[in-house]
């Protein structure tokens, strides 16, 4: 399934994953702490294709963002 979305910017969480759920754990708290700030954002990369490794970053698609919190996603996310 293809999704069409206007780019506003990417973020990305480092930090070393062992574990892929907990990979996913954490992307998950990211992804609802941005959505409570009106912040829509997807995960992608090797988090959501399953294929993390000790060196996997968490990525993320930010597709809606208010003004005011472009610049501060980040901070939200770490």
């Amino acid at each position: 399934m293809a999704f069409r979305a206007k780019v506003i910017t990417s973020v990305v969480l480092l930090a070393p994953m062992f574990d892929l759920e907990e990979a996913r754990s954490r992307a998950l708290a990211a992804v609802e702490a941005m959505a409570a700030r009106g912040v829509i954002a997807k995960v992608i990369g090797s988090v959501a294709r399953g294929e993390i490794n000790r060196f996997s970053d968490i990525d993320f698609l930010v597709v809606q963002c208010p003004p005011e919190w472009k610049y501060r996603v980040e901070g939200v996310v770490e």
